[in-house]
């Protein structure tokens, strides 16, 4: 990641939860944010123009292999799908990473075209899918809302039904952002 990213992406999430007058206690869903982007959300399985043995490897073959795609659409503008099969609280986040490509600008590094299809899926490097996996974390859990369901005293399912997330995402983002051990301190403090 770029120097002094992860500092920027907690400032860009808690402005963006600002803007759309999101308080650190609620969720920030992935349709709230696309509506205030302009961009379109829907399921991968209503694009009609995926020819069937496609669909077939998608939906059923490697299912577990994708999590959601940008396509830029000529007439559409930009558009996120989803994998179907995947739980609600993944939805979130992978349509979260997918508004995080966005919202960094970063720009495709290969557009993958199908035949007979009017749109071409994008890929990102590396280094830019760290970028939007991290600010997807900021922008689903921030410190701030961390720290206000710990101090509820919610668990980690708690915490991850009421912010609309995985459990991966819940304990992820505890170990990054180090509110266990500022809590932890505070309760050494007060003994």
């Amino acid at each position: 990641m770029r120097r002094g990213f992860k500092a920027h992406a907690a400032r860009e999430a808690n402005s963006l939860r600002a803007a759309l007058s999101i308080s650190m206690s609620m969720p920030l869903t992935g349709i709230q944010l696309s509506k205030h982007l302009n961009v379109k959300v829907s399921s991968a399985n209503q694009i009609t123009q995926i020819p069937d043995e496609i669909r077939q490897q998608l939906w059923k073959a490697d299912n577990e292999s994708w999590s959601a795609f940008t396509i830029s659409h000529p007439t559409k503008g930009k558009c996120v799908f989803y994998n179907p099969t995947h739980s609600r609280g993944r939805h979130e986040s992978n349509v979260l990473h997918e508004m995080s490509h966005l919202i960094c600008g970063h720009p495709p590094s290969k557009f993958i075209s199908f035949e007979n299809c009017d749109f071409s899926l994008r890929t990102c490097h590396p280094e830019q899918e760290q970028e939007a996996d991290w600010l997807c974390g900021c922008l689903k859990l921030p410190r701030e809302s961390l720290l206000w369901a710990l101090h509820k005293g919610m668990t980690n399912q708690e915490i991850a039904a009421h912010f609309v997330t995985s459990l991966d995402m819940v304990q992820f983002r505890r170990n990054v952002t180090g509110v266990d051990k500022q809590l932890n301190r505070g309760r050494k403090t007060r003994k």
